[in-house]
């Protein structure tokens, strides 16, 4: 079985302006406790990805036979 992990983020809004390092930190640490309460049930995992503001800024996923 093949799996691959995708996980873009688009650093160009506001919510990057002042500490992109941060806020990339922080999205990527609220997106990783969302997928440790689906442990061992993760199969196909697709999630959208918010700032700061509440907008939008990409996609996590997880593929499997890619």
């Amino acid at each position: 079985m093949n799996v691959k992990f995708v996980l873009e983020i688009n650093c160009d809004n506001d919510a990057f302006k002042s500490d992109p390092f941060y806020e990339v930190c922080r999205i990527v640490t609220a997106e990783a406790t969302k997928m440790r309460r689906l442990v061992g049930d993760g199969k196909n995992w697709d999630s959208k990805l918010m700032d700061s503001n509440g907008n939008a800024v990409g996609t996590a996923k997880l593929l499997e036979n890619v």
